[in-house]
């Protein structure tokens, strides 16, 4: 259960911080610092609030991305004939880790790791449809072409439809 492993996830993050804190605290005692001590180291690493505010919104962010990864995956398991491919996206940028860079492109086959692969990850499946052609076949996209953009009625020459294509097959249909 999806909901359930995020659960799982929180309340560990909670347990730990809480155990950071408690030792902090424990520490705090046997090296003799007086109460106002203990209490302002804490307060410098912990209790100030936003090392709690940065660690939890680094939590939730990962855990929304792993949310989406899941969607992902339901929706591959009920609907894989709809996709010709799936593969790693990273946002191609100068902030792309050593980690995902490697990944770029990759099916999940070959993907080194999964989607998040950190914290923060800004990476994604890139989902690639079928085109409809392919799905329907040809009898009941007449007039499609191989690599068009539109189903046009053979009669008419009218758009009847669209073909679903990968971006790089859009990409070069457009180019040319």
């Amino acid at each position: 259960n999806a909901v359930a492993s995020h659960e799982q996830r929180v309340d560990a993050f909670l347990k730990a911080w809480m155990a950071d804190a408690f030792a902090g605290l424990v520490m705090g005692v046997v090296q003799g610092y007086s109460p106002n001590d203990i209490d302002a180291r804490i307060g410098e690493t912990r209790a100030d609030g936003t090392q709690m505010e940065y660690a939890l919104s680094l939590l939730l962010s990962t855990e929304v991305q792993i949310s989406i990864g899941d969607a992902d995956d339901a929706f591959i398991t009920d609907f894989g004939n709809m996709v010709q491919e799936r593969r790693w996206q990273t946002m191609e940028d100068e902030r792309v880790c050593p980690t995902c860079k490697p990944n770029n492109g990759k099916t999940p086959e070959k993907a080194t790791t999964t989607i998040p692969a950190h914290p923060r990850c800004r990476c994604y499946w890139r989902t690639v449809p079928a085109s409809y052609k392919g799905l329907a076949g040809d009898a009941a996209v007449s007039g499609a072409k191989d690599g068009a953009m539109v189903i046009r009625d053979p009669q008419t020459g009218k758009t009847i439809g669209t073909v679903l294509v990968s971006f790089d097959d859009w990409s070069q249909a457009v180019a040319n």
